[in-house]
């Protein structure tokens, strides 16, 4: 035993930094793994995941008659959403032009993008309209015979 002893006393400081050095590459690694196992568990969270698109990409889409017809986070940030006039699919074949009227319930420094997603060809122009509301006129170029699906848009909010 005294060989061991002496080996022990001889390479004591040795052995300490040794000993401490691994710890901390241990440790490191140990952290590291945690937060990568954390990290990846978040966002493969189906939960988060749609959270978090609500809220970077929020919109919606909505037909001419004003009915929403599919909600992904922009609902609850807006007042109302109005037809002028007020359209129907009777009546649709017989307007030139109609305006959307969106009203946020906050304001909204970058104009919300409005696309059309029928097959109806449309020019759509669009102003700051009453404070932090934005109204887009909307010009019927071409209509296809017989508007038998509903005319829908969809309306997605910058910020």
């Amino acid at each position: 035993m005294p060989i061991i002893e002496s080996f022990f006393k001889r390479y004591k400081e040795t052995i300490r930094f040794l000993t401490i050095l691994f710890t901390i590459i241990f440790l490191f690694f140990g952290v590291n793994e945690y937060f990568d196992n954390k990290i990846e568990s978040k966002i493969t969270d189906k939960d988060y995941i749609k959270n978090l698109s609500y809220s970077l990409r929020p919109f919606l889409i909505f037909d001419v008659e004003g009915h929403i017809l599919y909600d992904h986070g922009a609902e609850k940030r807006l007042n109302s959403i109005t037809m002028d006039p007020k359209l129907t699919m009777k009546n649709f074949q017989n307007i030139n032009d109609f305006k959307i009227v969106i009203e946020p319930k906050n304001y909204l420094s970058v104009l919300p993008l409005l696309e059309n997603l029928s097959v109806h060809d449309f020019q759509i122009s669009s102003n700051r309209y009453k404070n932090k509301s934005w109204i887009y006129t909307v010009k019927v170029l071409a209509t296809f015979e017989p508007i038998e699906e509903p005319i829908k848009f969809r309306l997605e909010l910058m910020e």
